[in-house]
């Protein structure tokens, strides 16, 4: 949903994960929506990070704004040409990337690391978009039991392609005292 340098969790997590594929050779590129700033091309840490305000439009309802927030997903990724797109939970931006892209598109691999149904109606969500990103998904793993359990009640065609990855820690870089 936002990117570094906003700190929260998922975000330490994209950040090192993008950092350790870059170190073994591959290019990254984040599109997330705005943490309250400014929507535009940004470089954190050597990456290229797209801004949108995909959480905002969507909230507002605000239609010309969600086709052009669309639209620039689009854009975005057809400038960036990615062998596969990870997704991190369900952001209205991997929802608007879904819509826009009808033609053929890299596999989407969909990482979840919530409960995402509790998630959607704590926030009075409606439940459709998330069903619609579970089933564009080419692949979904969640972090936990929970994770998959709840992603296999909502939306049980994806029962196949659904499969449960931890997240790794790091090793410390000293030892660490008792």
């Amino acid at each position: 949903p936002v990117y570094l340098p906003y700190l929260g969790g998922l975000e330490v997590l994209a950040g090192q994960l993008l950092g350790a594929l870059r170190d073994r050779g591959h290019e990254g590129s984040v599109l997330t929506s705005t943490d309250g700033s400014d929507p535009g091309l940004d470089v954190v840490d050597g990456i290229e990070v797209l801004r949108t305000d995909a959480h905002a439009v969507i909230e507002a309802r605000d239609l010309a704004g969600i086709l052009r927030v669309e639209r620039e997903t689009w854009e975005r990724v057809r400038d960036v040409q990615p062998d596969v797109i990870h997704a991190h939970d369900a952001a209205p931006s991997l929802w608007l990337y879904v819509r826009a892209a009808r033609r053929t598109r890299p596999p989407i691999v969909l990482t979840l690391h919530n409960v995402m149904t509790e998630q959607f109606q704590s926030m009075g969500a409606d439940l459709a978009g998330l069903r619609t990103v579970l089933r564009a998904a080419d692949r979904v793993t969640g972090v936990s039991p929970d994770v998959i359990a709840d992603a296999r009640e909502l939306e049980p065609s994806i029962a196949s392609r659904l499969s449960m990855v931890m997240n790794g820690v790091a090793a410390p870089a000293r030892p660490v005292a008792p």
